[in-house]
């Protein structure tokens, strides 16, 4: 395994990833260009698809968490704004 795939794995590592920003990834990928542990010119492509990685797991955490409050909040019997809205409207008819 190249040293740019075992770099590209320890990245990706755990959902700390999340809150990594572009800037930080830039930071890190070119201090690893200036020490040689990868090839000058790998870096960008490397940051490319880190970031890219990095917007989709986002993406997909969203739509988890947003799965995962709805689901709750149906069996909490909790009201939602429509149930409120269609309580209201039947009341303002009678």
């Amino acid at each position: 395994m190249e040293m740019k795939d075992i770099i590209k794995k320890s990245i990706l590592l755990g959902m700390g990833l999340l809150s990594y920003t572009d800037k930080e990834i830039e930071k890190a990928i070119h201090a690893l260009e200036k020490s040689k542990h990868i090839k000058a010119g790998e870096g960008e492509e490397l940051i490319k698809d880190i970031a890219g990685q990095i917007k989709k797991k986002r993406r997909e955490t969203t739509a988890f968490i947003n799965k995962q409050a709805l689901k709750a909040v149906r069996e909490a019997r909790v009201a939602t704004q429509k149930g409120l809205s269609q309580l209201e409207k039947k009341l303002s008819k009678k």
